[in-house]
């Protein structure tokens, strides 16, 4: 399993980019690997279930989706 944190680095294309982040949506990914065959699950979590889920207290202010 793969959480996905909510800030990811943005990706520079060139060096006169300025460095930032982007608010990714939370998820996490599940990886299944059988030999040579892989399949990837995605999976949407509201901010509000990624707080649950990890024990962190509930801090979001934004309305439940």
């Amino acid at each position: 399993m793969a959480p996905s944190t909510w800030r990811q680095s943005q990706l520079r294309m060139h060096d006169a980019a300025p460095p930032g982040y982007l608010a990714e949506p939370t998820g996490m990914l599940l990886h299944i690997v059988d030999g040579p065959d892989c399949v990837t699950h995605v999976v949407a979590v509201p901010r509000r279930g990624a707080a649950r889920l990890t024990g962190e207290p509930d801090v979001c202010t934004e309305p439940h989706v």
